[in-house]
């Protein structure tokens, strides 16, 4: 069960995540953008089991004094790949990470219980950072692999690996729409699976 944008409302939030909990079989929970921001925010991180952050969100579940992604410790935009390693470990010992990490970034890191599972850097499509969705891409993908009865890491890997090549297939510019990229996805797996 992935959830994605939702509003930020505590009582309707903590209804839907409860329900969840109570599901016999209980979903693989995955929560990405709002959903997640949500989740860390009234503490219902460890309900999930994967969250799917780009750098900046990864600031605000790092940072447990943070109520809010306005007001984090971390200058967000200088998130490198040394700080996404330290804050997936901050985020998952203060209790405001789910066990699974997939970190959207220009290199994505996979975490598994606050320690690097992996990395995946190639193939390097810059013009893939603009293109709203991309991120979105990521975690449909990963959602589809731990549905099929993928580990949850490997599935991380394969999912972040299957994104770059959607973008090494289609070649993008800036001025990409998403919608140009999503047909690629097939072609994509096929070249990690």
């Amino acid at each position: 069960l992935t959830l994605h944008y939702l509003l930020p409302t505590r009582e309707p939030f903590l209804k839907l995540v409860q329900a969840v909990e109570e599901t016999t079989p209980k979903p693989f929970f995955i929560a990405d953008a709002g959903a997640l921001l949500n989740a860390k925010a009234i503490g219902l991180a460890p309900k999930f089991n994967l969250f799917t952050p780009d750098p900046g969100e990864l600031s605000f579940i790092a940072d447990a004094e943070a109520a809010h992604p306005a007001y984090v410790q971390h200058f967000i935009f200088n998130v490198d790949n040394t700080e996404i390693a330290r804050l997936g470990k901050e985020a998952y010992a203060s209790g405001n990470a789910p066990d699974y990490l997939l970190v959207k970034a220009a290199i994505d890191h996979i975490m598994v219980k606050g320690e690097v599972y992996g990395v995946v850097k190639d193939p390097l499509i810059p013009a893939l950072e603009p293109i709203g969705g991309t991120g979105d891409t990521i975690t449909g993908i990963v959602s589809a692999l731990i549905s099929s009865g993928m580990d949850p890491a490997e599935a991380c890997l394969k999912a972040a690996q299957a994104n770059r090549h959607m973008g090494e297939i289609v070649r993008p510019t800036p001025a990409t729409k998403i919608a140009q990229l999503i047909p690629a996805i097939a072609d994509a797996l096929k070249k990690v699976l």
